[in-house]
């Protein structure tokens, strides 16, 4: 097995303020993921019309290493405000996700573990090069998503 084929996993875990219907309802909606993945450049929901749960099916647009790439994925797992998972279905390279949602007083703590096989569709890019940039993107897009639940509560309290 070449050093391509080897998955690169990302865990992190994360706070984010707010009630535990708020926070989940926006990470559990994967339109959501163009607000604040900054790779994320569309998501469309094949039944628009259906409430989000279990089975759910979309397409997801990213761009990420100057590489486009369009996915069709699901939602494995829906267990309001507890967990919330997705897989892709097709697409050049397989990811899954899974949340965990544990509300405190006044936030949501998140467990999030994220799992993607490269194969060869990045070709000769070194898999540590793409894992670097990978966790360090991710990283990043939680700091944004962070921001935008603090920037939304201190709206919430202003009102």
């Amino acid at each position: 097995m070449s050093g391509q084929s080897k998955d690169i996993t990302v865990v992190l875990d994360y706070s984010l303020p707010g009630t535990i219907d708020e926070v989940y309802q926006y990470l559990a909606n994967p339109v959501n993921d163009e607000e604040w993945q900054s790779s994320c450049d569309k998501v469309t929901l094949k039944n628009p019309d259906m409430p989000i749960q279990k089975g759910t099916k979309y397409i997801i647009h990213f761009a990420f290493l100057s590489r486009k790439m369009n996915f069709e994925a699901q939602v494995s797992e829906y267990d309001k405000n507890k967990h919330y998972a997705y897989e892709t279905l097709s697409g050049p390279l397989r990811y899954q996700g899974h949340y965990t949602f544990v509300p405190t007083e006044s936030e949501v703590k998140i467990h999030w573990v994220f799992t993607a096989t490269p194969g060869k569709f990045f070709g000769i890019i070194p898999h540590n090069l793409i894992r670097k940039t990978l966790i360090k993107r991710v990283s990043e897009d939680v700091e944004r998503l962070k921001e935008r639940f603090a920037s939304w509560q201190r709206v919430k309290k202003a009102s």
